[in-house]
């Protein structure tokens, strides 16, 4: 289900290549018969773009101002309700996007909404890692609402997060690459359980 769904992200002829590296790897397409079905989409698109280059300390959903969602969705920062925060939070989707506050620029915000919008998911930032909660007499964080949420990391940019304690051992890391960025090391590749390729070439560098 995770890979079907990653397979198409747009649908004006970008190709994206999902390689899990201990999985296997796939090409899905979806070719472009007709650009006016798309227009509604890539308004929408474009809205998230817009708001990912204001708001950059801020929960992301992909139903904000979505013409295919009739659910109102709001963005949350730190300071909203907990009661709030932990209502968003525990939608758990398949996949979240890790988007820091330093990454909200064009070309950053361009790749993480359209993973936010095709994947139906959210981009967070890092203080929701941080956020506790008491449920049930105990002190649960992100983690423990949404232990089975694939990460998708930006690049290098992971922020020490697959590191910190509280991260489950099982849960799924997903990376988009540049590959040109001399900051990738192997062992980015090597503990990523996906890595998503968006052109043919970088495909071919990743797999060679």
């Amino acid at each position: 289900m995770l890979l079907g769904c990653m397979g198409v992200l747009m649908g004006v002829q970008v190709l994206v290549t999902v390689v899990g590296l201990s999985r296997g790897g796939g090409i899905f397409r979806r070719p472009a018969n007709n650009y006016a079905d798309f227009e509604p989409d890539l308004l929408h698109l474009n809205h998230l773009n817009d708001l990912c280059l204001r708001e950059n300390n801020s929960i992301i959903p992909w139903t904000y101002n979505s013409p295919k969602e009739s659910r109102a969705a709001h963005l949350l920062s730190k300071d909203a309700p907990l009661a709030d925060l932990l209502a968003e939070l525990a939608r758990c989707p398949e996949v979240e996007v890790l988007l820091p506050d330093d990454l909200h620029g064009h070309g950053y915000c361009e790749d993480a909404m359209v993973y936010v919008k095709y994947l139906h998911t959210r981009s967070l930032p890092l203080w929701v890692f941080d956020l506790e909660f008491m449920l049930d007499g105990r002190v649960q964080t992100y983690f423990d609402l949404c232990p089975h949420s694939a990460i998708l990391f930006l690049n290098h940019f992971w922020e020490g997060l697959h590191t910190r304690p509280t991260f489950p051992p099982n849960k799924t890391v997903i990376m988009m690459p540049n590959i040109e960025m001399y900051e990738l090391t192997p062992a980015h590749y090597h503990r990523a359980d996906i890595v998503l390729a968006k052109t043919q070439d970088a495909h071919r560098r990743i797999t060679a």
